[in-house]
C-alpha cells in the first residue's frame, strides 16, 4: 500500500489533523486485500454485498491511527451505512503520526444516516498530526462519503496540522438537503483545514466550518485541483458546489498567521448558489473569498482557480487587529489568473461586505505569496504558490469587458436594496451599483470601472473606520459608466496647509513621516520600509474618471466643517473631481440641522496643467492657473448655498393636510351628500349615518397625501312650515386620516359637532344651514438624522348656507337641481413643542368657500315605496381665503423659520350616485365624486348613507 505524504507551508504536513477523509489510504493497519477491518473493540466484515452496520452508539478509543477504514478494493456496491439515534466515533491516539475517525477508500461508500453523528480525531502529541477526520481517497476508484444526518459534527483537533474533512482527486463527499453538519479544525502551533477538497464536494444542507490555529493559517473551505500527470481536460475534481436552498457558514480565525474564508487554488472551482456568510479575523492578513493561480498540467481546459457567488453573501474581514499594522483586510483577493464572480449572474441577491477588494492589473501586482506543496507519491506532485491579495468576480457587469488574457479580475455586483461594500476596491475590479445600496469608500482605490447605476457611493465613509488622521480618499476609475448616483466627499475648504499622506501601492500611511523609503509611525514605535511611497498633500476626497460611457450626471454631496459653521469662504477655490466633458456633477444638499440643509456651489473648468489631485487655491492664484486643451474637466467647490430643509416643512405641510381635510368636511359637505333625497322622507323624525372613505393630495413644498376615514350619525325631527316643512337636527362626526409628506409622516382627526336646519318647499325649492364646532388634532413625525415629532390641536368653527331647486326638465322624469353654496370657516390658532425641543405656532386661519353646481337625474318608480333616481353632479368651487402662517423656533439657539402658505383658488368637483327607498320606512344613497384643479385634489371619494324613519 503507497504510503501519501502530505507537506507544506501554507498547508504544512496538509491533512495532518483530520476526522474524516476520501481517498487514498494513508498507513493503513491491514493489507490491501484486507476485508476485515479492525477497530478498538469490534470487527466490520465487509462481504461481497454491501456491509451494513447501524445504531453505532460507542465510544471508540486508542492509539489506532484509523478507527474505521473501508476499502472498496475497486469493487462496486461496498457501503458502510451508519444509522440509528446516533454514531459517535473519537479516535484520540497519541504515539501514531497521523490519526483518523474514518477513511473510504477505492470506491467505498460510507453512509452517516444516525439522527446525530459525532466524528473526533484528537491528540495532544507535539508529534501527531491527524490527517482527516473524514477521509475518502482512491486513485482509480473514487469512494464517497455521504452526509445524511439530522445533525453532524466534526472535531479535528491537535498540537499540528487540522482538517476536519478531505476529498482527495474523483472522490466525493456530500452534505446531503435538510441535513446540518458542523466541521471544526483546531490546531496549536500550525495550520487548520476546516474543509479541503481535491475530489468533488456538494453541499444541499447547512455546513458550518471552523477553523481556528494559535501558530499557522486558518482556513475554512479550499478547494484545488490535483491533475493527474499531463491531461487533455479535467474531469469535476476540485470542484466543490453548492446548492440554491444551501447554507454555509464560514469562520476563520488566526492568532499569529493568516485566516481566509473560502480559498480556490491551482483550477480550484468553487460555485455557492446559496446563502453564504464569512467572517475572518487574523492578527496577521486576513481574507473572506481568495482565487488565486491554474493548474498548467491540463490542456484545452480551463482551470483557472474561480469562486462563483450567486447567492445572498455576507463577508466580514474583523479589522481591530489590522488597522494599527497595515495588515491585509481583503474580503476578495484575485491573483494570478484566479477570478471571482459575486452576485454576477442578475439574480438580485443581497451582498453585503466588509473588506477590501484586489485584483491584479491595473498597474498592481501582488508580491505576497504563500506557497502549497501537496506531495502524493505515485499520484501526482503539484506546487501551489497562493498570493494574498484581496477579491473579485467574474463577469463584467452591464456589458462591461473583463479581461481576456487570463489575468485576474473583479465582477461585483450590488443590484439589492440594502447591499453594502464597507472598503477600498484596486486593480482588474468592476463593480456594479443600484438604487438603494451603498459603497463606503474606506481608503484610495483605483481600479478599472464602475457602474454607477443608482446607489451612494460614501468616501466621507463617517459611519465606517473613518480617522481624523486620514480624512480623505482617491478615487481613480479607469472607464465611469451609469446615471443618477450620488457621491459623498469630504472637504475642509479653510484649511490651507491638507493633510499629508504617504501612499505605497494600494496602502495608505498617515500621521507619521517618510525619510527616503523608511516610514516612522506617528508615535516613533515602529518603522516600516516601503517600496515606492509618494507623498501627498489633499484638501478633500477627489474623484478622478478617466474615461466615461457617454452622457451622464451624477449628484455630488460635500460634508465641510466651513459650510456646517456658516463660515465666510468666499473666494477658495476646491478641486474636488476630474472627469471627460461628458460628466456632469450636480450639487446636493447635505442636512446639517433640523432646519438648515447646505448645498455646494460648484465650478467646471477646462483641465488644469497638473495632476488629477485635490487642490486649494484663492482667487489670486486661481486666476493664474494654466488650463490644458483636453476633453477632461476639473470640478471645484467656491461655495455653498443655504437652504430650508424639508424636515422643518412638514410641521407646515401637516397644518396644510388638516387644513384641507376640515375644509373639505365643512365646505364641501353638502345636503345631498349628507342626508341623500330628503323629498323621499315624510316621517315625523328620523335618524341617518353615513361612512366615506377618500382622499386627498397636493404637490409642492407643503405637499401631502392624505387617506381620511369619516363617519357621522345624525337624529332630526320634521315640523310642517308654510309653503314647506322643515328639519332639524343634530349630528357627532369623526374623521380620521393618514399622511404622508415629503420627509415625513402623520395622522389627523377632527370631531365635529353640528347643528342643522334643511327647509323643504313645496315647489322644489330647498334650504340648508348648517353650524359646526370642530376639535382638529393633527400628529406628525419626520425621518433621518434629525428626526422629529409634534402634535397640534386646534379649534374650528363653520357656518354654510345652501340654496337649491329641482325642477322637472320633461315627462320622462329628469330633473335638474341647479345649487349654490356660501360656507365660512375660522380655524384658531395654536402653540405646541417638538420631541427636540422645536417651537411651533400655527397663526389664525379663515376660509371662506363659494359654490355654484348642478345636479342632473332621473326618477325611477316615482311616488312608490320603491322610489330610485340615479344622478350625476357637477360643482365650481371657490376659496376666497385660506392664507395660512407658521413659525418654527430653535430653542437651543434661538434659530426662526416662518413660512406663509395659502390654499386659495379654484377648482371643480364631478359625481354620480343614487338614491333609493329600501322600504317605507328605510332610506339608502351612496355618492362618488372627485376633484380637479385646485392646490388640493381629491382623486376619489366614495361615501354611503342610510336613514330610518319613525
Amino acid at each position: 500500500m503507497k504510503k501519501r505524504v502530505l507537506k507544506s507551508r501554507g498547508l504544512r504536513t496538509l491533512l495532518m489533523l483530520s476526522c474524516v477523509y476520501a481517498g487514498e489510504a494513508v498507513q493503513l493497519p491491514f493489507t490491501a486485500s484486507a476485508a476485515v477491518v479492525p477497530s478498538v473493540d469490534q470487527t466490520i466484515t465487509l462481504t461481497d454485498t454491501p456491509g451494513i452496520l447501524n445504531d453505532i452508539d460507542r465510544t471508540h478509543t486508542g492509539d489506532k491511527q484509523i478507527v474505521y477504514i473501508v476499502d472498496a478494493d475497486g469493487t462496486s456496491g461496498r457501503e458502510l451505512n451508519f444509522a440509528g439515534d446516533k454514531t459517535f466515533i473519537h479516535n484520540k491516539g497519541s504515539n501514531s503520526n497521523q490519526n483518523t475517525a474514518i477513511t473510504a477508500f477505492d470506491g467505498a461508500v460510507v453512509h452517516f444516516k444516525a439522527d446525530g453523528t459525532e466524528l473526533y480525531a484528537t491528540s495532544n502529541n507535539s508529534n501527531t498530526s491527524i490527517v482527516a477526520v473524514v477521509n475518502t481517497a482512491g486513485d482509480n476508484h473514487g469512494s464517497t462519503i455521504n452526509f445524511n444526518s439530522a445533525n453532524a459534527t466534526v472535531k479535528a483537533e491537535g498540537v499540528k496540522t487540522a482538517t476536519g474533512v478531505y476529498t482527495d482527486r474523483k472522490s466525493s463527499t456530500n452534505f446531503l438537503a435538510n441535513t446540518n453538519s458542523t466541521l471544526h479544525a483546531k490546531s496549536q502551533n500550525n495550520d487548520a483545514y476546516a474543509l479541503l477538497n481535491g475530489g468533488a464536494t456538494n453541499i444541499s444542507g447547512a455546513v458550518n466550518l471552523h477553523a481556528n490555529t494559535a501558530g499557522g493559517d486558518a482556513m475554512g473551505l479550499v478547494s484545488h485541483y490535483e491533475a493527474s500527470g499531463f491531461e487533455f481536460g479535467r474531469d469535476n475534481s476540485g470542484k466543490i458546489t453548492a446548492a440554491p436552498d444551501s447554507a454555509l457558514k464560514i469562520n476563520a480565525e488566526a492568532t499569529s498567521g493568516r485566516a481566509v474564508g473560502i480559498m480556490a487554488n491551482a483550477g480550484g472551482d468553487i460555485t455557492v448558489n446559496g446563502d453564504l456568510t464569512v467572517n475572518a479575523k487574523a492578527d496577521g492578513n486576513a481574507y473572506g473569498v481568495w482565487a488565486q493561480k491554474s493548474n498548467d498540467s491540463v490542456w484545452m481546459a480551463d482551470t483557472r482557480s474561480r469562486a462563483n457567488l450567486n447567492g445572498n453573501t455576507a463577508i466580514r474581514i474583523d479589522r481591530s487587529a489590522n488597522d494599527s499594522d497595515f495588515k491585509l483586510v481583503r474580503a476578495l483577493h484575485a491573483s494570478k489568473g484566479g477570478f471571482i464572480k459575486v452576485n454576477a449572474e442578475g439574480n438580485q441577491n443581497l451582498v453585503q461586505i466588509d473588506g477590501d477588494l484586489y485584483a491584479d492589473g491595473k498597474g498592481y501586482t501582488d508580491n505576497s505569496n504563500l506557497s502549497l506543496e501537496i506531495s502524493t507519491n505515485d499520484w501526482n506532485e503539484v506546487e501551489i504558490e497562493i498570493e494574498l491579495r484581496s477579491a473579485e468576480a467574474g463577469i463584467a457587469p452591464m456589458g462591461g469587458s473583463v479581461p481576456t488574457d487570463g489575468s485576474s479580475y473583479i465582477d461585483f455586483v450590488m443590484d439589492k436594496e440594502g447591499s453594502y461594500l464597507h472598503g477600498a476596491a484596486n486593480g482588474n475590479v468592476y463593480i456594479t451599483s443600484a438604487a438603494g445600496t451603498e459603497w463606503q469608500v474606506t481608503s484610495d482605490s483605483d481600479f478599472r470601472e464602475l457602474y454607477a447605476n443608482g446607489g451612494r457611493i460614501d468616501l466621507s465613509h463617517q459611519d465606517h473606520y473613518y480617522k481624523d488622521t486620514n480624512p480623505y480618499q482617491k478615487m481613480s476609475i479607469e472607464t465611469l459608466h451609469g446615471n443618477n448616483s450620488d457621491f459623498l466627499i469630504n472637504t475642509d475648504i479653510l484649511n490651507d496647509n491638507g493633510v499629508t499622506v504617504v501612499k505605497d501601492g494600494t496602502e495608505i500611511y498617515h500621521g507619521g513621516s517618510l525619510s527616503g523609503n523608511v516610514y516612522t509611525y506617528a508615535n516613533g514605535s515602529k518603522t516600516v520600509n516601503l517600496n515606492t511611497p509618494v507623498s501627498y498633500t489633499r484638501y478633500g476626497d477627489f474623484i478622478h474618471a478617466e474615461n466615461s460611457n457617454g452622457p451622464m450626471t451624477h449628484n455630488i454631496y460635500v460634508d465641510d466643517d466651513a459650510f456646517k459653521n456658516e463660515a465666510q469662504v468666499e473666494g477658495k477655490y476646491l478641486k474636488f473631481a476630474r472627469a471627460t466633458d461628458d460628466v456632469t456633477f450636480k450639487p446636493g444638499a447635505t442636512q446639517v440641522s433640523q432646519l438648515y440643509s447646505y448645498k455646494p456651489v460648484v465650478l467646471q473648468t477646462a483641465q488644469e496643467d497638473t495632476d488629477a489631485d485635490s487642490k486649494l487655491v484663492d482667487q489670486n492664484d486661481f486666476d493664474n492657473l494654466q488650463w490644458v486643451n483636453s476633453n477632461n474637466r476639473d470640478w471645484w467647490i467656491t461655495g455653498y448655498d443655504k437652504i430650508i430643509t424639508d424636515d422643518s416643512k412638514v410641521p407646515a405641510a401637516a397644518l396644510a393636510a388638516a387644513f384641507a381635510g376640515w375644509r373639505y368636511w365643512n365646505e364641501n359637505d353638502t345636503l345631498l351628500k349628507r342626508m341623500g333625497e330628503l323629498r323621499y322622507a315624510n316621517d315625523d323624525g328620523g335618524a341617518w349615518t353615513r361612512v366615506s372613505r377618500s382622499k386627498h393630495t397636493r404637490g409642492g413644498d407643503y405637499g401631502f397625501t392624505n387617506h381620511m376615514t369619516s363617519i357621522q350619525i345624525g337624529y332630526d325631527q320634521r315640523q310642517a312650515a308654510e309653503n314647506g316643512v322643515w328639519r332639524r337636527g343634530i349630528a357627532l362626526s369623526r374623521d380620521e386620516g393618514k399622511s404622508s409628506y415629503n420627509k415625513g409622516k402623520g395622522e389627523n382627526t377632527n370631531t365635529s359637532l353640528a347643528l342643522y336646519g334643511t327647509w323643504l318647499g313645496d315647489k322644489g325649492h330647498y334650504l340648508d344651514l348648517v353650524l359646526k364646532g370642530s376639535r382638529l388634532r393633527n400628529e406628525h413625525e419626520t425621518y433621518g438624522k434629525y428626526a422629529d415629532s409634534g402634535t397640534g390641536k386646534n379649534w374650528a368653527a363653520s357656518i354654510s348656507a345652501e340654496y337649491g331647486r329641482k325642477q322637472a326638465l320633461n315627462n320622462a322624469n329628469w330633473y335638474i337641481e341647479p345649487q349654490a353654496q356660501l360656507t365660512y370657516g375660522h380655524l384658531w390658532g395654536d402653540s405646541y413643542t417638538t420631541k427636540n425641543g422645536f417651537e411651533v405656532t400655527t397663526d389664525a386661519m379663515n376660509s371662506l368657500v363659494g359654490r355654484l353646481g348642478f345636479v342632473l337625474s332621473r326618477e325611477v318608480k316615482k311616488d312608490t315605496q320603491k322610489a330610485f333616481r340615479y344622478y350625476a353632479k357637477a360643482s365650481l368651487l371657490h376659496e376666497f381665503c385660506g392664507d395660512d402662517q407658521i413659525t418654527l423656533r430653535d430653542r437651543s439657539n434661538d434659530d426662526r423659520l416662518s413660512f406663509r402658505d395659502s390654499q386659495g383658488g379654484t377648482w371643480y368637483e364631478v359625481g354620480i350616485g343614487a338614491n333609493m327607498l329600501l322600504n317605507k320606512n328605510t332610506h339608502f344613497y351612496v355618492d362618488i365624486e372627485k376633484s380637479f384643479g385646485g392646490e388640493v385634489k381629491t382623486p376619489y371619494r366614495v361615501e354611503g348613507g342610510i336613514r330610518w324613519e319613525f
